[in-house]
């Protein structure tokens, strides 16, 4: 067995480790003398993790019992940081940036999570983060289908001008003259839409 530490005092295992049920319930139990025994978490992976420390930077996410902890305010940042193996300056930021943001949400929500389960408002809070996140992703779908729609509807009455402005040499009357400056509104009124997504190419 050979155990790497990393020059940040991160430590990893050169490979996977064959362990039995004891052995396998022991480890856990250890790690939750370490640690906070609700941010400990068990896991199932069907794939194996080749790189190891030294090989490349890890960014290592934040679990739900993790961030929950950031709000137990009887515990300054050097125990938080003992507590769940993380760096002092990493639980220092994520106090200073996540905290704010989940207050906004908690109140803007009514939730009290003073008094609530913590870990269950957390979870809320990522999870309308990340309908959130769906919801944008399907506005921009729906307003990049509209920009399409907009830029062929611009293409096709570009077409109709030229095909009227070639028309109009050939046999010009006051009615085309209408019929073309009939085709402009159209067009300027297709590209006054489109500024919003920065388009309007000349006609």
């Amino acid at each position: 067995m050979k155990i790497f530490v990393g020059d940040n005092g991160n430590v990893d295992f050169d490979g996977p480790i064959e362990v039995n049920d004891e052995q396998f319930e022991k480890i856990i139990d250890f790690f939750k003398t370490l640690y906070r025994s609700e941010v400990v978490e068990i896991d199932t992976e069907s794939d194996f993790r080749s790189e190891r420390i030294g090989e490349k930077l890890f960014q290592k996410t934040w679990s739900v019992a993790e961030y929950a902890a950031l709000l137990d305010l009887d515990k300054d940042t050097d125990e938080l940081s003992e507590e769940l193996g993380r760096t002092w300056m990493s639980v220092d930021i994520q106090r200073g940036q996540w905290i704010p943001r989940f207050q906004t949400w908690a109140k803007r929500s009514n939730k009290n999570f003073i008094k609530g389960d913590i870990k269950k408002i957390v979870k809320e809070y990522f999870d309308d983060l990340d309908k959130q996140k769906l919801l944008k992703r399907e506005q921009r779908k729906e307003e990049d289908l509209k920009k399409k729609r907009l830029l062929k509807e611009k293409k096709r009455l570009g077409k109709k001008l030229k095909s009227q402005k070639l028309l109009k040499r050939t046999r010009p009357s006051p009615e085309l003259d209408k019929i073309i400056q009939d085709t402009i509104t159209k067009i300027e009124d297709v590209e006054v839409k489109l500024k919003k997504y920065d388009f309007g190419d000349s006609y």
